[in-house]
Formats: C-alpha cells, structure tokens, sequence
C-alpha cells in the first residue's frame, strides 16, 4: 500500500490531465536551480530534519499532481521510505534512477523529485544545507502544479510552525555519533489541520516506523539488512530516542 496523500493535498484540487508548463528534456534544472536567497537563508536556520521535512511535503505535492497521468506508484514508495530517512538515513536506498525510464514532462519531473531527495538524504557531503534541496522542491513543485495558491499558503503555514518547533539548535553539535539531520520530524507536523504538539514527536514517529512494510516497498530495507548508520543502536521500524548513543 502506497504512502496515504494528505487531505490538504487532495482538496487543493492540484490533479489534473493537462500540462501546460515547459520542460525540456536538456535543461531540466532550470525548472528548479535558482534559489531566492531571502527564503534560503529563511530556511537554513531551521534544523536539518525540518528543511527535508519541507522537502519530502513538496515531493508529495508534485506526486500527487500527477496521479491522473501516472499510475507507478514508485514515486510515493520513495517518499515514504524519505519520511522514514529524516529517522535514520539508512532507511532509504540509495537509488540511481535511469534517465532513459524517466523522460517527459511527466516523468521527469518524479524523476527530479526522487533526485533532489536522494541528494538530500545521501549526498550531503557535496552540499550539507538541507535548505537547498528544500529550495529546490519548492520551486519544482510551483512550476508543474496547475495552481499554486494553496501549495503556497500551506508551505508558509509550515515553515511558521517549524521555526517555532524546530529551528536550527548549535547543541545539534555535540552528536559525533547520531541522527546526521538532528531531531526527527514527523509528517504530521506539515498538516496544518493537525494539533502539532513536539512532545509527541517520539509516538508519531514510532507509530510511523511500526506501519512500513519493506516487503511492499522496494525502497525500505528489509528486516534483516543493516541500515548503516554509525551510532544506531535501535530496532528496524522501531523508534526510540535513545537509539541514539551521544559521545562525550
């Protein structure tokens, strides 16, 4: 069973048949490149787990903008296992996508989605700011999306509630060993319907892991897979905060 579409998607009203937006198959970053420097530095002060947080919510705008004229639901299974990846990076694979398989204006775009989250969750290394790709998602989603209106109204209202809840922390320092994005953020905190309490960040989180199926979803590992994440100590699909072990 694929990842559950928010309501606050579904009501927008963003599926539809048509495309009449541009993509050209050799400049696809244009689509998405530029980044307004106001809302990157707006954003890079909110921590790690928050700016893939905001990221991951765009992808499933973009997904669900396309469910009239896509029926591979890999592009969901994806942003499941990247909410998963906010937790403990290993729970996404590392994927390669084939660009022969992705062309057009239809998948190209899922497939700039899935890239830009990959590089996120794996490639940190050559750009640590998570505001980029969260940058990026943003401006991918607002020129395949039919309207914008909404998608706008319910990214400020995100962004308002992470830099109460989760903006950037330097204590985030002391982890040598632990969660590379810092405190995990769960999906909930993107519903702005939803009664978002950080003190029950652990039980949403934990109720998520617990619901995967790796058996389902090609991009989750398996049961008996090491995730590869130094410094985790915990259950596959399980959460604790305590999975994590602090060094000195």
């Amino acid at each position: 069973m694929a990842l559950f579409v928010p309501r606050y998607i579904v009501n927008a009203n963003v599926a539809t048949a048509t495309i009449r937006y541009r993509w050209d198959e050799w400049n696809v970053n244009d689509y998405f490149i530029e980044i307004d420097e106001d809302q990157f530095e707006r954003l890079d002060d909110l921590s790690d787990a928050a700016s893939l947080a905001l990221a991951i919510g765009c992808g499933e705008w973009i997904t669900y903008r396309f469910s009239l004229l896509s029926d591979d639901v890999d592009p969901q299974y994806y942003l499941e296992a990247a909410w998963a990846s906010i937790i403990y990076p290993g729970y996404c694979k590392y994927i390669e996508t084939n660009d022969d398989e992705w062309r057009g204006p239809i998948r190209g775009p899922l497939n700039m989605m899935i890239s830009i989250l990959n590089d996120g969750i794996h490639c940190r290394n050559t750009d640590p700011h998570e505001a980029t790709r969260a940058c990026w998602m943003y401006n991918l989603a607002k020129h395949v999306l039919p309207q914008i209106e909404e998608f706008e109204r319910w990214f400020e209202a995100c962004v308002l509630r992470l830099e109460r809840y989760h903006p950037w922390v330097e204590d985030d320092d002391i982890w040598e060993e632990g969660p590379p994005f810092g405190l995990p953020v769960p999906s909930e905190a993107l519903d702005p319907s939803f009664s978002y309490d950080p003190e029950n960040a652990p039980e949403l989180i934990d109720r998520f892991l617990r619901s995967l199926n790796p058996e389902h979803n090609p991009f989750l590992p398996s049961n008996d897979e090491d995730l590869e994440v130094p410094g985790f100590k915990g259950i596959l699909y399980q959460y604790s905060p305590s999975d994590w072990q602090i060094t000195d």
